[in-house]
């Protein structure tokens, strides 16, 4: 009987973990990570927090400086196994040319050049409610790592928004731990 009760408790359990990934959002895993970009971010982030250059709102109600906070706090430790901080003020950011660049529902077509290099068109408008993100961590115009996510959310205050923006944060820049098992051909770590 105790057998029976354990086991349907981990089938509620399992089948509300799987529902609320459902719920979630929708990352793809870094499409490009250079080598050496933990050893960049740890470089950005040792003396004070990163800049965020948030592009495009896709929440019409919420200013975009708002829109930036919201995107730097969810951000703030983010970032696996390191103590991180980001803001969206170029002065407060001890070296502002390291940056991560969100653009929110960019125009089909931007990839993570267009980002470093502020070529980023006017964003889309999404009649579905789906928001997109484009992300790239950038050294100047150079990208060192990018990625896209998608999710459903109301507002900035969502919690499927916040949960968008940790893991495109935590994708982007990888564990900083080597995988013998992950390196590309080219030598460039895929963590």
């Amino acid at each position: 009987m105790r057998v029976e009760r354990a086991t349907a408790a981990a089938a509620v359990i399992v089948a509300t973990a799987i529902l609320a990934g459902c719920a979630g959002p929708a990352t793809v895993g870094p499409v490009y990570r250079r080598a050496g970009t933990w050893s960049e971010m740890v470089y950005a982030t040792a003396h004070g927090p990163m800049l965020v250059e948030v592009h495009g709102n896709p929440f019409p109600k919420t200013s975009p400086a708002d829109l930036a906070k919201a995107v730097a706090v969810s951000m703030t430790g983010n970032v696996f196994s390191r103590p991180t901080a980001f803001t969206a003020d170029a002065k407060a950011a001890p070296h502002p040319h390291l940056r991560v660049v969100m653009a929110f529902n960019p125009p089909k077509g931007t990839d993570d050049n267009d980002l470093c290099r502020g070529r980023i068109g006017r964003s889309d408008t999404v009649a579905s409610g789906t928001i997109r993100v484009e992300a790239a961590f950038c050294d100047h115009d150079l990208p060192l790592s990018a990625l896209f996510g998608w999710t459903e959310a109301a507002g900035p205050d969502d919690p499927r928004f916040g949960r968008l923006v940790a893991d495109v944060t935590l994708r982007l820049f990888g564990t900083g731990v080597r995988n013998q098992n992950s390196q590309s051909s080219s030598g460039a770590l895929q963590m």
